[in-house]
C-alpha cells in the first residue's frame, strides 16, 4: 500500500489494515506505526489525533548550551547570595525577589 501511486498522489496520511482482530496502521508523515489488537483501539486514540487537526508533539532534548548557561547562572546566584545575604536577608522575600529580577535581566543581556 505504501508503494502504490494512489498513496503518493492523493497525499494519504494514514494507511490502515485490519481483520477486526488486529489493526495495523502507519502514519505516512511521521512513519509512526500501530500494531495492536482491535479491541485495544480506543486506548491508542492519540495515534489518530492528526485527523482532528492535532499534531503530536515531538520532544527535542535540551540544548547543551542552554543547560550549561542555566548551571552557570545558578552558580552565580549562589555566589551572590552567599556573599551578600545574611541569615535575616534570606528570609526577606523582597531582597530575594530583587536578586531574581537582576539575574533575569542579566540572562537577557
Amino acid at each position: 500500500m505504501k508503494q502504490e501511486k494512489r498513496t503518493k498522489t492523493n497525499k494519504i496520511r494514514f494507511l490502515i489494515v485490519t481483520d477486526f482482530k488486529i489493526i495495523l496502521a502507519i502514519d505516512i508523515k511521521t512513519q509512526d506505526t500501530l500494531d495492536i489488537h482491535f479491541v485495544d483501539l480506543a486506548k491508542k486514540f492519540d495515534f489518530f489525533l492528526p485527523w482532528a487537526g492535532i499534531e503530536k508533539a515531538v520532544y527535542q532534548g535540551e540544548n547543551p548550551a542552554d543547560v550549561k548557561a542555566a548551571e552557570k547562572l545558578a552558580k552565580l546566584f549562589d555566589e551572590i547570595k552567599s556573599d551578600n545575604f545574611n541569615e535575616d536577608d534570606l528570609k526577606n522575600k523582597e531582597k530575594l525577589h530583587r536578586l531574581n529580577i537582576f539575574l533575569s535581566r542579566l540572562l537577557f543581556c
